[in-house]
């Protein structure tokens, strides 16, 4: 146990300091310390030395980090269609949220393929996107009070109906590909009735 802590704080930046314990990931972020006349450059990897693949204006909000690295110097972001890495001390955690599902977030949406489909996700309603229709659909339960379930763990079951049909969906943490993009997720979307499999963003 107090290896797995010390690593966790080993990885957890410094600017994140006012909290009491690491930030749960993936979580919004703001740029800081950046010039009006300047940009936060994205790179390709983990290294001052590596490619520029463009850039976070200075006063760029929700910027949504999927993880760190092992130092914890630098942070992945989603920029357009791929990945890359920015220096996170020119990060800061956003301010709290609450955001759907209890989720600090200011949107949840997620993703899958075959077929394409995309859900926007809110406390009380379902949107659900394929290519031959939308449709909005009543949430009818959500368990945050479950044993599974622990504040800021990014973890979410809840309930809703298609038609009729009941479905269950469950959103959890861990690194996720869309089959689509380049882009790096930090949370897997899973339904038991639709088929869905998928990744999702928080705005």
């Amino acid at each position: 146990m107090r290896t797995l802590l010390i690593l966790a704080l080993a990885i957890w930046p410094a600017f994140a300091s006012a909290d009491t314990v690491p930030p749960a990931l993936p979580a919004l972020f703001e740029v800081i310390g950046v010039g009006s006349d300047d940009q936060l450059n994205i790179r390709t990897s983990p290294d001052a030395g590596s490619d520029i693949i463009g850039a976070l204006a200075f006063d760029r909000t929700a910027v949504e980090v999927i993880l760190f690295s092992t130092t914890g110097r630098w942070a992945l972001v989603n920029h357009e269609e791929r990945s890359g890495w920015v220096a996170a001390r020119f990060l800061q955690r956003s301010a709290p949220v609450d955001g759907p599902m209890g989720f600090a977030a200011r949107n949840l949406t997620c993703y899958g393929t075959e077929p394409f489909w995309s859900v926007q996700i809110t406390d009380t309603q379902i949107t659900l996107s394929t290519p031959e229709a939308e449709g909005v659909h009543p949430v009818t339960a959500i368990y945050r009070n479950s044993e599974h379930l622990l504040p800021g763990s990014n973890t979410a079951f809840f309930d809703w109906s298609v038609d009729g049909v009941p479905v269950r969906s469950h959103i959890l943490p861990g690194i996720c590909h869309d089959g689509m993009s380049d882009r790096t997720f930090g949370l897997h979307y899973i339904d038991n009735a639709l088929g869905h499999r998928g990744c999702c963003s928080l705005y």
